[in-house]
């Protein structure tokens, strides 16, 4: 039987209630747990004026294998994210980017999962270095980064001098 796919502190995904995300949140730090809650502020004209989740239903939680129970056992909590080896660990690499989008203060969306999509890098601004995908929506160009194990993405607005292609 394979072992768990992720270490201590290792960052790993929460299935969460929807609209309890912040109580769940709140729960864990209560018990010493480090978390993760990316946020984003909606646009004007929805009317919303709190910060909503940038993923809904998902809470980010440092992993911690002596005690995983006291993880799911937190209100609202549904469970980890992961297969029957346990739990799976977020990538270093797409938690860091959610990170940066999150704090940087540029305007930022939830969007759906994109599996395809030509991949960009950002080269300049507060996101330089970032890599994703590129989209249009609405005739802007839209910068996405995903959360594979989430199946979950944020997109950007980004201009076109931004950006340089990748290429394999």
């Amino acid at each position: 039987m394979p072992g768990p796919r992720c270490a201590e502190n290792d960052w790993v995904a929460l299935l969460v209630r929807v609209n309890h995300e912040k109580v769940a949140a709140a729960q864990l730090g209560k018990h010493g747990y480090e978390f993760f809650l990316p946020t984003y502020t909606p646009p004007k004209s929805s009317g919303v004026k709190a910060k909503l989740p940038l993923f809904p239903g998902y809470l980010f939680c440092r992993y911690q294998p002596l005690n995983p129970y006291r993880i799911v056992r937190a209100p609202g909590v549904i469970r980890l994210l992961g297969g029957d080896a346990g739990p799976e660990a977020v990538p270093a690499q797409e938690l860091e980017a959610i990170r940066r989008v999150a704090d940087s203060g540029v305007s930022s969306n939830p969007c759906d999962y994109l599996r395809v999509g030509q991949r960009v890098r950002i080269i300049e601004g507060p996101l330089t270095g970032l890599e994703g995908s590129l989209v249009t929506s609405k005739s802007q160009l839209r910068f996405i980064v995903s959360v594979g194990l989430l199946q979950r993405s944020v997109s950007v607005e980004v201009s076109a001098e931004q950006l340089e292609p990748i290429t394999d």
